[in-house]
């Protein structure tokens, strides 16, 4: 369960680099640091990728599913 708790660090990773993104390049229009934000972006897909392949998040998933197509014990 502990690259599951990694996950939400992860996003909130992924929403801190669009704001520096929008404040810091694309609103000054200065592109300088745009290749050092593209390659931030590029590691926190792929460990977000990793971290929701491991079984630990599928095991999580399927806690959260509704009963889909199964019958419910009576």
């Amino acid at each position: 369960m502990g690259l599951a708790a990694i996950l939400p660090l992860i996003e909130a990773a992924e929403v801190w680099l669009f704001k520096v993104l929008v404040d810091d390049v694309l609103v000054p229009r200065d592109l300088g640091a745009l290749p050092v934000l593209i390659v931030a972006f590029l590691l926190l897909n792929v460990s977000s990728g990793i971290v929701n392949s491991s079984p630990a998040t599928r095991y999580l998933d399927l806690l959260d599913r509704p009963l889909e197509g199964r019958r419910a014990a009576r």
